[in-house]
């Protein structure tokens, strides 16, 4: 039951329409300009977008959180000893 108005089968179909001429030449463009910013970086440049990129995980954020909300047992004993 191939019928247009059948979710199933709508959604097997999936449409794709060639882009305008002007929009492909300027997606090539900002692709050729990412390449080759990322090309002509330095050493050290690289190195701090890595660390950079580390830091903006979420993953990192939520493990931040997580082990500062969990209690030290340092911070117990020491407490415990006044």
């Amino acid at each position: 039951m191939n019928h247009p108005l059948n979710p199933k089968a709508i959604r097997k179909q999936i449409l794709t329409v060639p882009l305008p001429d002007p929009v492909t030449k300027n997606i090539e463009a900002i692709f050729s300009m990412h390449s080759q910013e990322a090309k002509s970086l330095a050493g050290h440049q690289r190195i701090v977008e890595a660390i950079a990129n580390f830091f903006g995980q979420p993953a990192f954020l939520y493990t931040l959180v997580l082990t500062s909300s969990t209690p030290n047992p340092t911070d117990m004993d020491a407490d415990s000893g006044s």
